[in-house]
């Protein structure tokens, strides 16, 4: 199963990224232009209508669609196998883990230079890649869940006080 029927092809999020890759160079984050934008909202919107076109789901940019978004993950594609393919998956399920973060809890997109990756920023919080985290999320599992990420932007504005 693919959700690739409507995803822009002009995003192109990890541009040769791979899972095992483990020695970055330094960031070097600049603002996502207003296009890059444009087309990461585009991104998000397919998953959202593929979604609900091929499974019936209707997600909302929020964390509970989220939950939703892991438990299909776990439904439709066995949880730790990626489908044959799955970079499109990545590419509008990235996107909209990163709109959710952004429209709720008020980071923007970014992009670094150095690693050919897009990412969402909070002045607060600090940086962090939904596509690596979808990508994980086929990879490693459940443990991986979409949602902590965005519990972890959350946590990090809302300290609990001790």
């Amino acid at each position: 199963m693919s959700l690739l029927k409507k995803a822009p092809k002009d995003v192109s999020v990890t541009k040769g990224w791979t899972l095992t890759k483990r020695d970055y160079p330094p960031s070097k984050l600049r603002d996502a232009t207003n296009e890059e934008v444009s087309n990461l909202k585009k991104a998000a919107n397919a998953c959202v209508e593929n979604i609900e076109t091929i499974i019936g789901v209707k997600l909302a940019y929020n964390q509970e669609s989220l939950k939703r978004l892991d438990d299909l993950i776990d439904s439709h594609w066995g949880g730790m196998n990626p489908p044959e393919g799955f970079k499109g998956e990545i590419v509008v399920m990235g996107a909209f883990l990163g709109e959710c973060i952004n429209g709720n809890l008020g980071s923007h997109w970014v992009y670094d230079e150095n690693n050919k990756m897009f990412g969402v920023q909070h002045e607060k919080v600090g940086t962090a890649f939904p596509f690596n985290k979808v990508e994980k999320r086929f990879y490693i599992g459940r443990t991986n869940c979409l949602e902590t990420m965005y519990e972890a932007f959350e946590d990090a504005l809302n300290p609990v006080a001790s």
